[in-house]
C-alpha cells in the first residue's frame, strides 16, 4: 500500500516519537485564543503558566512559579518565579513577560486583572478588582500561559517564529521534500525547567478527518523499513465500537463535556419556551446510547458528573411524550400543524449524523415537526457558530476546570460564548454571586439554582455526557486523556 503524506514523515530512528492522530489542525498557536480541544491539546504542551494542572486531578500545581501566596482570598496573589525558567529560544522568562502575558487579557469573568512586579526580585503580584473563587484553577489553563513578550510583539504566533514556555517547542516540518501545513511537530524543549522529566523526544499531530482512516494508520505499527511507530488515537471510529470494544487498546475517556442541541433564540418559534421544552421532552436519549455511541451516558442535567463538590445525579432533564405534545399544542402547533421546518447543523462526522437522525425521527414521530440535518466541514461549522447562523446546533460543551460554572457562565447575557442569545436577569445575578462567594456550600446552591433556571427555560437542550473514544498503542505508557480532554505529553514513555 502506498504511504500517505503523513506516514512519510518518519523521524530519525533514535528519536522517541509519539504520533497523535486527531481530526483537524489547531486553529491557532496563540494561547489566549485556544478554545477548541484540538488547539488546546497542542498549545497545552507548548506553553506553561505560573501554575499548571495535575495531569489527572487538574488541581493547580507549580509551573513557572514554584510557590505562591494568597494575600487576599480569591483576590490578591504573589507568585515567585523559578530561577531557571527559559523560553524555547533560550531567553530567560522575566517578570515583564509574565506581566505582559496575563495583563493582555485585561479582565476575566468580569474582574479586572492588575499584574505588577512584586516586592522582591522575580515575584509577580496579581490583583483582581473583585474576589473570584477558583482563580488558581483558571490560571493553570492555556489562556493564562506565559509567552515571550519580545517574540509575540515581533512575530505574533506564526509557527515558524513561535517561542514557547512549556515542555515542548515547535519544530519545522520537512521530510523527503514534503511540507504540509496541517501537520504539527513538537520537539522536547531543551530549555524547559523540568526537561529531564520529559520522556519523549517529539510528538507529531496528524489531522485526519476520516475516523476509519485514523484507525487504519493507528494499526499500522511498522513502516516498510521496519521502523516502529507509536500512536495515540483521539476520536476513534465511534460507529465501530461493537467491533472494537474488546480491544485492550480501546480506553474510553470520560471528560468534562456535555453534548447539547442549542436553539437560536432569534429564530421563531424557538423563542417560545414551550417549543424548546416540547423538543427536549420528545427526545428518547437512550436510543443514542443503545444504537450509536455506547461509551457515553445519558445527560440528566447540563453540568456533567464528577465536578468538584457538586451533586452527581440531579434529574433535571426528563422525557415525556404526552407533555411534549401538550406544550406544542399550547404554543399553537397541535400535532405539528403550521410548524416551520427547522435545520439542525452538525459538523462533518458520520456518527453525529446518525445520532441526530434519531432525534429528528423522535421529533417527527412525537410532535409531527420536520427537522433537516445540515452537515458542514469543521471550518464552516465554526463560522456558522460564531455568526449565530443556525436554527438548531449540535454542540459539545467542554470545560478545562472542575467547576460547574464553566458550563453555566457562558449563558450569561453578555458572555461572548452565548451564541443562543439567551438572557435571564435572575440567572445573571446568580452567576455574579458565584464569582464572589467564598463559602463552597453557598456557591453550590447558587449553581444548582442557576442550572435549574437554564433547564426550566431550555437555554440549551442537554443530550448526553461526553466520553472520548480513545485508543492507545500498547507501547505508549503514561498516556491518559485528562478530564479536560487534553493529553499531557510530559510524562509519556515509549516502549518497543
Amino acid at each position: 500500500m502506498e504511504l500517505q503524506w503523513w506516514e512519510e514523515l518518519i523521524p530519525d530512528r533514535e528519536l522517541k516519537t509519539l504520533h497523535f492522530l486527531t481530526q483537524v489542525p489547531p486553529l491557532t498557536f496563540n494561547p489566549a485564543e485556544s478554545f477548541d480541544l484540538v488547539t488546546r491539546n497542542v498549545v497545552s504542551n507548548l506553553f506553561e503558566g505560573l501554575v499548571t494542572q495535575d495531569p489527572q486531578t487538574l488541581q493547580p500545581q507549580p509551573g513557572i512559579a514554584d510557590e505562591w501566596q494568597e494575600l487576599v482570598p480569591g483576590q490578591v496573589y504573589l507568585f515567585h518565579l523559578r530561577i531557571n525558567t527559559r523560553f524555547s529560544n533560550g531567553d530567560p522568562v522575566m517578570t515583564d513577560d509574565v506581566i505582559y502575558s496575563i495583563g493582555r487579557l485585561g479582565e476575566f469573568q468580569g474582574s479586572e486583572l492588575q499584574v505588577t512586579e512584586g516586592p522582591e526580585p522575580r515575584t509577580v503580584r496579581i490583583e483582581l478588582s473583585q474576589p473570584l473563587h477558583g482563580f488558581l484553577d483558571h490560571l493553570a489553563t492555556p489562556p493564562f500561559a506565559i509567552v515571550s513578550q519580545k517574540a509575540a510583539e515581533r512575530h505574533g504566533y506564526a509557527p515558524e517564529h513561535l517561542v514557547s514556555s512549556g515542555p515542548f517547542r515547535m519544530k519545522e516540518v520537512s521530510k523527503k521534500g514534503i511540507k504540509h501545513p496541517s501537520i504539527v511537530v513538537l520537539e522536547r524543549n531543551p530549555y524547559y525547567w523540568d526537561c529531564s522529566s520529559v520522556g519523549i523526544d517529539q510528538a507529531v499531530y496528524i489531522p485526519i478527518m476520516d475516523a476509519d482512516e485514523r484507525l487504519r494508520v493507528f494499526k499500522t505499527r511498522y513502516s516498510p523499513e521496519g521502523r516502529r511507530f507509536h500512536y495515540f488515537l483521539n476520536h476513534g471510529p465511534v460507529m465501530r465500537y461493537q467491533e472494537l470494544k474488546e480491544d485492550p487498546e480501546l480506553q474510553p475517556a470520560p471528560v468534562y463535556g456535555t453534548i447539547v442541541m442549542t436553539p437560536n433564540f432569534s429564530v421563531k418559534p424557538l423563542d417560545d419556551v414551550r417549543v424548546r421544552k416540547a423538543i427536549s421532552l420528545a427526545i428518547t436519549r437512550r436510543n443514542i446510547i443503545d444504537y450509536v455511541v455506547p461509551h457515553i451516558h445519558v445527560a440528566d442535567a447540563l453540568v456533567p458528573h464528577h465536578m468538584r463538590g457538586y451533586p452527581e445525579c440531579r434529574g433535571l432533564v426528563r422525557e415525556d411524550e404526552a407533555e411534549a405534545r401538550r406544550l406544542l399544542a399550547e404554543a399553537g402547533y397541535p400535532d405539528g400543524r403550521g410548524f416551520p421546518e427547522l435545520t439542525l447543523t452538525i459538523f462533518d462526522h458520520d456518527y453525529q449524523e446518525v445520532m441526530v437522525n434519531f432525534l429528528i425521527r423522535d421529533l417527527k414521530r412525537v410532535l409531527g415537526i420536520t427537522v433537516a440535518c445540515k452537515r458542514l466541514k469543521w471550518g464552516d461549522y465554526v463560522r456558522h457558530l460564531e455568526w449565530r447562523n443556525y436554527e438548531l446546533l449540535y454542540e459539545t460543551w467542554h470545560a478545562d476546570v472542575p467547576d460547574p460554572g464553566a458550563f453555566l457562565i457562558p449563558l450569561a447575557t453578555d458572555h461572548p460564548f452565548n451564541t443562543p442569545g439567551y438572557s435571564n436577569a435572575e440567572f445573571d445575578e446568580l452567576m455574579l454571586r458565584t464569582l464572589e462567594e467564598r463559602d463552597p456550600e453557598t456557591r453550590t446552591q447558587h449553581y444548582l439554582r442557576a442550572e435549574q433556571i437554564l433547564i426550566e427555560e431550555m437555554a440549551t437542550i442537554p443530550l448526553c455526557y461526553d466520553s472520548h473514544f480513545v485508543m492507545i498503542d500498547e507501547g505508549v505508557k503514561g498516556a491518559r486523556l485528562n478530564k479536560a480532554a487534553v493529553l499531557p505529553l510530559k510524562h509519556i514513555e515509549l516502549q518497543s
